[in-house]
């Protein structure tokens, strides 16, 4: 236990210990630990590690997402993955690969090398289709299909703007979320001619900064502090 796991500071001027307590006498007051207690805490007093985003347990070991890049935590350390530094929106492990979504493009982790998928422009998310092995990339200019199997990666043309989240609605339909300018449904059963349609405002400040989610096979909308559900049937 040092300044580094909570305490104080790392002068220790006495101890006691008292119902499952140790209890210390610091230099400029108390600190007590819980020697029983089932959670650890980090905290990073150097500042380094930054605003946290995201946590992947991946092969026993712990990766972290932040704005200053990812990270590996083990033994109440951490390490800077080489070339990763940079602001990084989450991580993602599938088909047991772990993906990393960087302001500077989505990239592969392996054996703690940041692997390049696509470096043109920042990705937000990535997310396994609904048939196959492909990925679908949400990026800062649109989105994008990656096929793992040969490396390689192909933009959809029509979608033309941020895409920060999707869901899946069925084979062909995907519901998209903008950072800040709406929601969108996009119909991709014609990869060579996609269809994108706008979602009229559902509240005052049209669809400003949304969310999305599938639960329970529906598609549920969060805007402007409201929650919605689809109605495929309206």
């Amino acid at each position: 236990y040092n300044r580094s796991s909570g305490l104080q500071n790392n002068t220790i001027l006495g101890m006691a210990y008292s119902r499952n307590k140790l209890w210390l006498a610091m230099d400029k007051g108390l600190d007590h630990i819980d020697l029983n207690s089932p959670i650890k805490f980090y905290t990073d007093n150097t500042g380094e590690l930054g605003a946290v985003y995201d946590l992947q347990i991946y092969k026993g070991d712990y990766y972290l997402a932040s704005n200053t890049g990812v990270y590996t935590f083990s033994d109440g350390k951490l390490q800077l993955i080489e070339n990763a530094a940079d602001h990084t929106w989450n991580l993602e492990v599938i088909d047991n690969v772990l993906y990393a979504n960087h302001n500077t493009g989505i990239y592969k982790v392996i054996n703690n090398q940041f692997i390049p998928v696509e470096a043109r422009t920042g990705s937000f998310s990535i997310k396994k289709m609904n048939h196959g092995d492909r990925l679908l990339v949400c990026h800062y200019t649109g989105l994008s299909i990656y096929d793992p199997d040969v490396s390689e990666i192909e933009e959809l043309e029509g979608v033309n703007f941020p895409v920060k989240e999707v869901v899946f609605e069925g084979e062909d339909k995907i519901w998209a979320a903008h950072p800040y300018e709406g929601l969108y449904r996009i119909n991709t059963a014609d990869l060579q001619n996609i269809q994108v349609q706008k979602i009229a405002p559902l509240g005052d400040n049209e669809n400003f900064r949304p969310k999305v989610y599938k639960i329970n096979g529906q598609i549920i909308t969060y805007v402007d502090g409201r929650w919605y559900r689809y109605n495929p049937f309206a």
